[in-house]
C-alpha cells in the first residue's frame, strides 16, 4: 500500500509504500512522480529500493519518514535490522537527469533493539535531521535528534542533540532553513530550538 509523501517545488512527488515486497515481504520502496512545470499530469519516474532490501523493513513509513529536497531524497525505515532488531536506518537517494541512485545508507550504530532510527528523516539542502524514538541514553524512550552534513557525496555526523530525564523528547520534531524544533511530550511540552 502507498502511503504519505511529500512534494518538491509543484514538480516532483515523492510516495512511500512501507509494504511493498517486489524485493522481500515488506521491505518498503519509494515511488517518485514527476510533472513537467505548468503541467497537470504526473509520471512515475522511478521507485526506489534500499541496496540491501529485507523483509519487514518498512522503508518509506509515514510522511515525516520521506522528504525531498532537489535532487536528494532521504527516507526512513526504522524497522531495519542493523545489528539488532528494528534499530533502524535512514537512506539517501540522489538524482542525474532523471536517474536515481542509492548515495548513503545511515545507521547511528548504538547498541540495542527498537531504537527506530529513521522515524523522521528531514534534508534540507546538504543537511540531514534523522529522528530516534527509541534511544535511551537520556531515560527510557527519551529519543534523541541526529545531524549530519554533505560534503561531495558523503554524510557524516555532526550533531547529536540529547534532554537527560526527558521521555520522548524527540517525538515531535521539525527542521527547515537550518533551524529545529523538537518537543518533549512526556507531559511538561517543553519545546526545545
Amino acid at each position: 500500500s502507498r502511503g504519505l509523501g511529500d512534494v518538491y517545488k509543484r514538480q516532483t512527488l515523492v510516495v512511500g509504500a512501507r509494504n511493498e515486497d517486489t524485493t522481500n515481504s515488506n521491505s518498503g520502496a519509494v515511488y517518485v512522480y514527476v510533472r513537467p512545470s505548468g503541467g497537470t499530469t504526473w509520471t512515475q519516474q522511478a521507485m526506489l529500493k534500499a541496496s540491501d532490501a529485507a523483509s519487514g523493513d518498512s522503508m518509506g513509513d509515514g510522511s515525516n519518514g520521506l522528504k525531498i529536497y532537489g535532487d536528494t531524497i532521504a527516507v526512513g525505515a526504522t524497522d531495519v535490522d542493523a545489528g539488532g532488531s528494528n534499530r533502524g536506518a535512514c537512506y539517501i537517494f540522489t538524482r542525474s537527469g532523471t536517474t536515481w541512485t542509492q548515495q548513503q545508507k545511515i545507521t547511528s550504530g548504538l547498541s540495542g533493539n527498537n531504537k527506530y532510527f529513521g522515524a523522521m528523516c528531514k534534508v534540507w539542502d546538504n543537511t540531514l535531521v534523522v529522528k530516534m524514538t527509541g534511544d535511551d541514553t537520556g531515560g527510557t524512550d527519551a529519543g534523541s535528534v541526529w545531524i549530519y552534513s554533505r560534503s561531495g557525496t558523503t554524510w557524516s555526523l555532526n550533531q547529536t542533540l540529547r534532554i537527560s530525564g526527558s521521555s520522548q523528547f524527540s517525538h515531535y520534531t521539525d527542521f527547515r532553513n537550518n533551524l529545529i524544533v523538537a518537543r518533549d511530550i512526556s507531559g511538561n511540552g517543553n519545546v526545545y530550538i
